[in-house]
């Protein structure tokens, strides 16, 4: 039986990283108030620093670079009044109910994010003071 030959890993595309640094940037501005639950050169989460429902920290968001596209994670978009702020045109890259995905920069929708994980830090601040996460329907 003739052996096998190994496909080639998959890359992600150069442009990645340049996504990656971008939707870092939108998240880093909470590291502090916040923890950093992971940070490798493909991955950047944050969460709560202590554990604060159901006995365990809770997800902020993060980004995650793959091999098809890198994802933006906003946990608040759980929160229905953040998930109506979301313009059609971000929509269109939503992934389940609080990822984003992206294989090009889009400053428009970059922008958009920045504001709407500006707006959702302050649900997500308040869901911690009250311990309600149950209302995000997550």
């Amino acid at each position: 039986m003739p052996a096998s030959k190994a496909q080639p890993a998959k890359t992600s595309s150069p442009e990645f990283a340049a996504i990656f640094a971008r939707l870092k940037a939108l998240v880093k501005p909470y590291e502090g108030r916040l923890a950093v639950a992971k940070e490798t050169p493909t991955e950047y989460y944050l969460q709560t620093h202590d554990a604060c429902y159901r006995g365990k920290p809770v997800w902020f968001g993060g980004v995650r670079m793959g091999t098809a596209y890198v994802s933006y994670h906003m946990i608040p978009a759980y929160d229905p009044a953040v998930a109506k702020k979301i313009s059609p045109a971000l929509m269109k890259r939503k992934q389940g109910k609080t990822c984003f995905n992206f294989a090009k920069v889009d400053e428009a929708l970059f922008a958009e994010l920045e504001k709407l994980t500006s707006e959702s830090f302050k649900s997500f601040e308040k869901m911690i003071k009250t311990g309600r996460f149950s209302d995000w329907n997550c």
